[in-house]
């Protein structure tokens, strides 16, 4: 047809539109064709794409069933977490049948808006938004109760799960982008004194620590995080007041029998009953008081109101009046009943003052939720933990939080990193008490027990570790004073 009107193919495609090309092809291979009926036809085709602008988009029917399960499958996994109440999974898929039709009419009224939308474009948008609202489903209990009750309007959801993901992106980059910095600038050096050296100097950066701080706190309001929290607690009650840390105590007695007298050895009941009574009398001190729980790195104290709790809580960057400044690396251990070493001058709204100092054997609880990923070396991790060891009594809980990110677990070598820490936390004094796969979260918890007679400070690392593989070797670890009167030399 062009052949046949060349003035055609001096213009450019950009230049006319589809059915004026059309019309001129027509017209110059048809000669009965007048230039009335051409311009009846132009006519009704611009007068087609104004009133039916989307007529040639269709949304393929399984890419809405796909959209409709991959959002029944958040809302699920949003009720086996608790947070949705007698939620049955055909009632789940009708609300995900129900966000996913409202999602479609929305993409399609909007497309009506741009005429030059592809079916393509349609169907990405449609993902994409389906995706927004799955991602909201998981992050917090809120969003997924109103999906699931279908008690807001579905732009509404929308609306409010791109907040939030935005907002979690800001705070996730912050966090990732302050540990980055730190392992970067630990990358090229050998040995962890060289590392305290740069965990000295970032200390430094007051900007770049209420920058964390702020993202910190912010994170802490995520439901992965209150589940971790509540978690730990759990672990805490169920120790200490539900007989938790007389039956590991128990086991601990009955092991070391088995290991002396040999596994065909017979335990007889008035053994076995004098072990039942000094595992039990090991935990009655701390039946009839508070316990005393110590939350590191903790900007915001979220035990604060804790019943049956005397809480205390340090960091780098205060945010509440309650929570002391301290590099928990540089605290001090006095000797035990000593008196706490607090500057009153830096007591402000959100600074309960400078903490300096602390006794030994002072505390039954340490808790650091996602404070060891933080550190830029493996050793600084030991020296935190030996120094936990100080500070906690026995029997003493130790609660860790960490993210699965730490650990690069695999079918061939499941808990690389944490098999480590374990062997690393029972030289200095603890044993495994649970650990618990939680939601973007390892739970961890170590009941203290007396330290070996000739312990070894031995690395605590984390995936990324290995992935950059740091230097371990000729570095001397400075011994934290509970181990000082074991060995004085010890290292890495």
């Amino acid at each position: 047809c062009l052949f046949l009107s060349p003035q055609l193919s001096s213009n450019s495609a950009a230049e006319i539109s589809r059915p004026f090309l059309f019309s001129r092809i027509i017209m110059s291979a048809i000669p009965e064709v007048t230039e009335g009926d051409l311009e009846d036809y132009e006519r009704t085709s611009k007068q087609a794409r104004v009133d039916q602008p989307t007529s040639t988009v269709s949304i393929p029917p399984k890419l809405l069933e796909h959209a409709a399960k991959a959002l029944a499958s958040s809302l699920q996994a949003a009720a086996d977490r608790g947070w949705l109440a007698d939620a049955g999974s055909g009632n789940l898929h009708q609300a995900a049948t129900r966000v996913v039709d409202a999602l479609r009419d929305m993409v399609v009224e909007g497309a009506a808006h741009s005429p030059a939308s592809s079916a393509r474009e349609v169907n990405v948008a449609l993902r994409s938004q389906c995706d927004v609202v799955s991602r909201g489903i998981r992050k917090t209990q809120e969003i997924a109760r109103s999906v699931a009750a279908g008690d807001e309007p579905v732009d509404g959801v929308l609306q409010r799960c791109r907040i939030l993901l935005a907002q979690l992106d800001r705070n996730s980059n912050v966090i990732r982008g302050h540990h980055q910095h730190l392992r970067r600038a630990c990358s090229t050096l050998e040995g962890v004194d060289a590392a305290s050296a740069v965990w000295a100097d970032a200390m430094l950066d007051q900007s770049a620590l209420e920058q964390y701080a702020s993202a910190a706190q912010a994170t802490g309001d995520a439901t992965w995080v209150k589940n971790g929290m509540q978690w730990g607690l759990d672990q805490v009650r169920e120790f200490f007041h539900e007989g938790g840390g007389e039956k590991a105590s128990l086991r601990e007695l009955r092991a070391e029998f088995y290991s002396s007298a040999g596994t065909n050895a017979e335990l007889t009941a008035e053994l076995a009953e004098q072990m039942r009574g000094k595992a039990r009398a090991s935990m009655l001190a701390t039946q009839s008081r508070p316990l005393r729980l110590l939350d590191v790195g903790s900007c915001y104290n979220p035990f604060k109101n804790l019943e049956g709790f005397e809480v205390s809580a340090l960091d780098l960057c205060p945010r509440d009046s309650t929570v002391y400044r301290s590099d928990f690396l540089a605290l001090e251990v006095g000797s035990e009943g000593a008196q706490w070493e607090v500057d009153e001058s830096a007591r402000s709204d959100t600074c309960a003052g400078d903490l300096k100092q602390l006794p030994r054997n002072e505390f039954d609880v340490l808790v650091f939720s996602l404070v060891l990923s933080y550190l830029p070396h493996p050793l600084l991790r030991t020296r935190m933990m030996a120094k936990a060891r100080d500070l906690l009594r026995e029997p003493g809980l130790l609660v860790l939080m960490t993210p699965h990110s730490s650990d690069s677990s695999s079918a061939r070598e499941p808990y690389k990193q944490l098999k480590e820490w374990r062997r690393a936390l029972e030289e200095l004094g603890f044993r495994q008490y649970r650990h618990t796969k939680l939601h973007s979260v390892h739970g961890l918890a170590f009941r203290t027990v007396a330290a070996p007679a000739t312990p070894t400070l031995l690395p605590m690392p984390i995936a990324y570790d290995d992935q950059r593989g740091i230097v371990l070797r000729e570095s001397p670890v400075a011994v934290p004073a509970i181990l000082k009167h074991v060995n004085s030399s010890a290292e890495d």
